[in-house]
């Protein structure tokens, strides 16, 4: 009987290992999409985007963005006439949910307690409770838990001066950075993710790789 118990335990072990191994990714997603009508390379001439009112994490990752692309040999140009045009942001797709939240408020010796019963008057405080100190009483409050998913994106628009058809996506790409874009891993991020300029793609690689 003990021998079987193992058994059971055992399988419900592995199965529950196997599972968590399943459903937790690992490494970083990245994908990109390229239309299949235009085939984007780095000798293409591209123009950078100009934001308006663009925020710091935008402001930086610029910077960062075209440092790298000067570095990788990408034909940048600043004329109206280029090929393509190069955009990019920071991308939020953090996510919030309501959870209950337990509190132990403060005892204030100023503050009458509430009515009870017959309206009659019900200290709050425990024994050994001294005011000024946590109360021992626990009080479930919702709060809001924000779930930190943030990203950089870029987008290569054709321009409508060079290709017929108007403003169009010929190629996409994001890769995520978890809880913020910070600025020692941005050019990591960045340069991983022209890794797969012009190209179609969607997976999880390790960072570095």
């Amino acid at each position: 009987m003990k021998n079987h118990i193992a058994i059971l335990l055992s399988l419900l072990l592995a199965a529950f290992l196997t599972g968590c191994a399943s459903t937790v990714p690992n490494g970083i997603l990245i994908t990109a999409q390229r239309d299949p009508a235009f085939s984007p390379a780095r000798t293409n001439t591209i123009c950078m985007s100009i934001l308006n009112n663009p925020s710091r994490e935008n402001t930086d990752l610029g910077a960062a963005l075209m440092a790298e692309l000067v570095s990788e040999h990408f034909n940048i140009v600043t004329n109206s006439d280029a090929d393509y045009t190069l955009a990019y942001l920071i991308e939020d797709d953090s996510t919030s949910e309501i959870v209950p939240r337990a509190t132990h408020p403060y005892i204030n010796p100023n503050m009458a307690p509430p009515p009870g019963l017959h309206g009659t008057l019900v200290p709050l405080t425990f024994e050994n409770e001294q005011p000024g100190e946590p109360s021992m009483q626990t009080t479930i409050e919702p709060a809001e838990y924000v779930h930190p998913d943030k990203g950089i994106r870029l987008y290569l628009y054709t321009n409508p001066k060079t290709h017929a058809g108007g403003l169009q996506i010929a190629w996409q790409g994001c890769i995520e950075a978890g809880e913020t874009v910070s600025p020692d891993r941005e050019p990591l991020l960045i340069k991983t993710l022209l890794g797969y300029f012009g190209q179609d793609y969607t997976g999880r690689i390790e960072l570095g790789q």
